[in-house]
């Protein structure tokens, strides 16, 4: 069973300014800063096979995609999209793909984002 969800909201920052944060290792920083109840901690890892988790309940896949899209000039559009793929048999467990977690990512980023516009750093 494949499936896709994605979910997207408005920033009134010019897109290269958010890619500032989603392009580098500040989002880890910032998201363990201040949303430790989602992440406790960011490894970064060039590949690595996890075992457990996701894979026993039966998923085969589960990609995470942010995007920054222009919308003009002074906004753009974050877009967060997962991606899973989950045998037939353990269909019911795609239940417990869930956007909210990156939603609140993506709402701290932009929250930030504006602080920053507005003289505040966010950092």
């Amino acid at each position: 069973m494949l499936g896709t969800i994605s979910e997207e909201i408005g920033v009134p920052v010019p897109a290269n300014e958010a890619w500032k944060i989603y392009n580098t290792i500040q989002l880890a920083n910032i998201i363990v800063k201040e949303l430790p109840n989602i992440v406790h901690k960011v490894d970064i890892l060039e590949a690595q096979v996890v075992e457990g988790g996701l894979l026993d309940l039966g998923f085969i896949l589960y990609k995470v995609k942010f995007e920054v899209i222009e919308k003009d000039k002074e906004t753009c559009i974050t877009k967060t999209t997962i991606e899973y793929e989950v045998k037939e048999e353990e269909a019911a467990n795609a239940s417990f793909v869930s956007i909210q977690p990156f939603v609140a990512i993506m709402n701290l980023v932009a929250k930030r984002l504006t602080q920053s516009k507005d003289g505040q750093s966010y950092t």
